[in-house]
């Protein structure tokens, strides 16, 4: 039996299970229609009687019941076997940063950390303040924006911080950019964590600012990107977490102008910490060097 046969399995012992085509069309969210072609289409492919039609109903035959049985059992079976070929979860290591940080840079690698790591868990935490860090029920540690100097902690600098204005390919076309000085006309998007500010870096790369500028202030950083992305306008964000889009063609750099804000980001943990936690700092520091970001 070949395995295109799955796909329809799915709606068959829904059927079973549900009662009627129609229950469960709706449990699928598909039209009765295209449940009955699905069946149809699953009854030739097992090349056996499983379905019987009374009227405009169509009813599962006492073969077909024995059959969705067997293939639950089967099911199971698979998922047993699953779950013991799966990594047993033995520790979990709470990790807090910012949404930024986590849905840009740490939250794409961190599949290559758990397979270096069987049995233990990343768990990521979305917490600015960073507060409880290494106190019971707190985040073990933290990747945080600064100079690297909080009391009581240890911090290693994973990448310095530096910031580039980024937009939509569609958006530069649309807009005719072609200088920096074009930036004093366009819509200027950053977030309330933003490290520096659209007149900071317009005058360090030597741009006077005298009008007012269209800034459009949104909460986090991951919206101000999501807003270049969808075309809304132009945003600072660091070169860690745009390299890859503006590599693919999705972001454009304006004109290759970068500037550092003389922070970055660090990992942060308390002094004494376990090994799990260093064992996250080693990792962290080797994916910042193959990110070519130290």
């Amino acid at each position: 039996m070949h395995l295109t046969i799955i796909p329809g399995l799915r709606v068959f012992l829904e059927v079973i299970e549900a009662g009627s085509v129609r229950a469960a069309a709706t449990r699928l969210a598909r039209t009765p229609a295209a449940v009955r072609q699905n069946l149809r289409a699953f009854e030739t492919a097992a090349g056996m009687d499983l379905l019987s039609r009374r009227g405009r109903e169509i009813v599962v035959t006492p073969q077909g019941l024995r059959y969705g049985a067997l293939a639950r059992e089967g099911l199971e079976i698979i998922a047993a076997a699953a779950a013991r070929l799966r990594p047993a979860v033995e520790r979990v290591l709470s990790v807090a940063t910012t949404p930024l940080l986590a849905s840009n840079w740490l939250i794409p690698r961190l599949a290559d950390f758990e397979r270096r790591h069987p049995g233990l868990e990343v768990e990521i935490g979305i917490n600015a303040a960073y507060e409880n860090l290494g106190v019971d029920g707190g985040p073990a540690c933290a990747i945080r924006f600064g100079a690297g100097d909080w009391p009581g902690m240890a911090s290693t600098l994973l990448f310095r911080h530096a910031a580039v204005a980024v937009a939509a390919p569609r958006f530069m076309r649309m807009h005719d950019v072609r200088s920096l000085e074009d930036l004093k006309r366009l819509p200027l998007l950053t977030s309330r964590l933003q490290p520096v500010s659209w007149q900071a870096w317009l005058q360090a790369a030597g741009v006077e600012v005298r009008d007012p500028l269209d800034i459009r202030l949104m909460e986090t950083g991951n919206h101000a990107l999501g807003g270049a992305f969808a075309g809304l306008g132009v945003t600072l964000i660091g070169t860690a977490f745009v390299n890859r889009a503006i590599a693919e063609g999705r972001l454009q750099q304006l004109l290759g102008a970068t500037h550092s804000v003389g922070k970055g980001w660090y990992f942060v943990r308390p002094k004494g910490a376990s090994e799990d936690v260093k064992a996250m700092s080693d990792w962290l520091v080797r994916q910042a060097h193959l990110a070519g970001l130290r």
